[in-house]
């Protein structure tokens, strides 16, 4: 029988935990579904890259329902960092694996045409084509549409941290699950419906590409650096819009100066998603209307997931103690 020194201590579950369990075991199911898509040939034995994929998937819902083992609510201020925005790093890698799925489910049947048709009937033209058009001979305006761009990825990681290192760790955590629980879901309907976006759709986009944008720096990374990337499938609504109008609030919520940055800096960066034709002007503008509903659904839902997520914790105490308790397995009390 443990004694109370050999009792195991509590763990903490967070519904970001339970939240990358389940995507992570739903993009498994949907790998292992599809065992001849993208074969590879390693060492002269053909394996399937989805299932694959598939296994990778697996070890994350693992990792996911074992990170409260692996890191104590008591250890060290860096490892509790890590553990507590690890599922930011997973949230790139899934999305990556949405694009992939997005291209089999169905057929990979896109919805294009129809989006397209919608910027042609509201505008009379398309402005992912000629938006650009009209100023990519501008460096400076070019540089500030691929920052623009750019600085989401940065805005999409640090945002969360900023009540973190407020000493706001409650409201961290509460943010974080906004972000994750959002992504999800957007992740799963990219999966099932699938818009490629005007640089994909459009033959005469798709050949130009960004070669002929004039610009500094961020503008030449751009056109080198990420010009075999192909991101096609989740072109609706924005996920640059839908999170970021995510961020404004978050960022509110942490102090409300903040949103003097983040609103404008959103308008570019929606204007950036059509200048850089990723996006048509729809998708941007459904971004940001799945961005308030969704943002204000979850919030008022965090306090529900985190009860859900104190139950799993205490059947993770259960089991423990259950495994504690067998013989064998129960550590001997201290002389």
């Amino acid at each position: 029988m443990p004694t109370s020194e050999t009792l195991p201590k509590p763990v903490r579950v967070l519904p970001t935990d339970l939240i990358v369990f389940a995507e992570a075991a739903f993009l498994s199911a949907l790998c292992f579904a599809h065992p001849h898509a993208g074969p590879f040939s390693v060492m002269g034995v053909s394996l399937s890259a989805a299932w694959m994929a598939g296994v990778l998937d697996a070890a994350l819902a693992v990792l996911a329902l074992a990170m409260p083992v692996l890191v104590k609510p008591d250890a060290h201020p860096v490892l509790r960092f890590l553990r507590t925005f690890y599922p930011q790093l997973l949230s790139a890698l899934f999305f990556f694996q949405v694009i992939f799925l997005s291209s089999l489910v169905f057929g990979g049947y896109s919805h294009d045409a129809f989006f397209e048709s919608i910027d042609q009937a509201v505008f009379g033209f398309q402005p992912a084509r000629e938006f650009s058009a009209a100023f990519s001979h501008n460096a400076w305006l070019n540089e500030l549409m691929f920052t623009a761009y750019c600085s989401y990825f940065v805005l999409l990681a640090v945002t969360p941290w900023i009540p973190w290192f407020m000493g706001r760790k409650d409201e961290a955590e509460r943010q974080l699950f906004v972000f994750v629980a959002l992504s999800a879901i957007l992740d799963i309907w990219y999966v099932f419906f699938r818009v490629q976006g005007p640089k994909y759709w459009m033959p005469d986009l798709r050949e130009l590409w960004y070669g002929h944008f004039q610009g500094g720096p961020i503008t030449h990374f751009f056109q080198n650096g990420v010009d075999t990337v192909t991101l096609s499938g989740a072109a609706f609504p924005s996920s640059h819009m839908a999170e970021m109008t995510m961020f404004c609030i978050l960022a509110a919520r942490s102090h409300k100066k903040l949103a003097a940055f983040y609103v404008p800096w959103t308008v570019i960066i929606g204007a950036a998603t059509i200048y850089l034709y990723a996006h048509y002007a729809v998708d941007s503008v459904a971004g940001v209307v799945v961005g308030l509903a969704l943002t204000y659904a979850l919030l008022a839902l965090s306090g529900r997931a985190s009860a859900l997520a104190g139950s799993v914790a205490s059947l993770y105490g259960r089991l423990r103690l259950w495994l504690a308790r067998r013989p064998g397995i129960a550590k001997a009390p201290p002389a």
